[in-house]
């Protein structure tokens, strides 16, 4: 039965995530201009939603780094005028690098598990596995085409379309725990050790680049643009409590409300 609990919890959590997009950015889905709802005090205006979601476009597909920036970022993005530059600088080597990364975790689980997995056993699929498949294939075409960069879904989408399959196959086969429970426990120790290794490394690599001395500076870098914010607030409750004292009527673009104690501003 397709309506399961299963089912019924996946739901349950798409809509959590709806609703914290929609309570943050007062969009279903950020940064999809679309999605939003004009006139929602706590909405972000939707020009500035329309900019950022062209901005990791143009991250994502290679036309923007922290060294430079394409001349002609809106005919860049446009259809697959991005495909060769983002071969170059991005599936080179960070795609690459990761698929071959998941090649050798599978070749390394076949050479464990060989005398279990290639078995001729015929497997019956359930007409919900194709669901699922062609669902994470499609997601994978949108993925690909608007915002090609493995944060921003590549992980999960390369590695379930290659893990599907393979979990297929291994489930249909009857393991001996036994046997293959010191395997299982080497696997996942070498798994920890590798994680562990190559974010030391990374942190040591960028402590050299950055010139960053965690434990002898510590120090956070803080723009005075990131309290655009708090500037304006604070003006705001400052020119309430002026025109409290002098009791007139002010901030006429923002509905006031005390509510528990709390000063709040309601944009009109």
């Amino acid at each position: 039965m397709f309506f399961n609990r299963y089912f019924i919890l996946v739901l349950v959590l798409i809509f959590f995530i709806i609703f914290t997009y929609f309570i943050n950015t007062g969009c279903l889905v950020y940064p999809l201009s679309f999605t939003c709802f004009e006139g929602i005090s706590w909405g972000i205006p939707l020009m500035q939603v329309q900019q950022m979601n062209d901005w990791y476009e143009l991250w994502s597909k290679g036309g923007a780094t922290p060294n430079f920036r394409i001349d002609n970022p809106e005919e860049y993005i446009k259809n697959f005028n991005w495909i060769s530059n983002w071969i170059d600088i991005y599936f080179f080597n960070k795609v690459s690098d990761f698929i071959l990364g998941i090649l050798l975790l599978i070749s390394i689980f076949l050479f464990c598990f060989r005398g279990t997995f290639f078995n001729k056993k015929i497997i019956r699929l359930d007409n919900h596995v194709y669901l699922i498949y062609l669902l994470i294939f499609i997601l994978g075409l949108e993925w690909f085409y608007n915002h090609p960069s493995l944060r921003y879904g590549g992980y999960h989408i390369l590695a379930l379309l290659i893990f599907i399959p393979l979990s297929i196959k291994l489930s249909s086969s009857k393991l001996d725990l036994k046997k293959y429970t010191k395997i299982t426990i080497v696997l996942i120790f070498i798994t920890i050790m590798i994680f562990i290794s190559r974010n030391i490394n990374r942190i040591i690599k960028e402590v050299q680049v950055y010139d960053y001395k965690p434990m002898k500076q510590t120090y956070y870098f803080l723009d005075d643009g990131h309290f655009r914010i708090q500037k304006q607030m604070d003006q705001l409750i400052k020119q309430h409590n002026m025109c409290k004292i002098k009791k007139v009527e002010c901030n006429a673009s923002f509905r006031i409300k005390k509510i528990m104690d709390k000063i709040v501003f309601i944009k009109q």
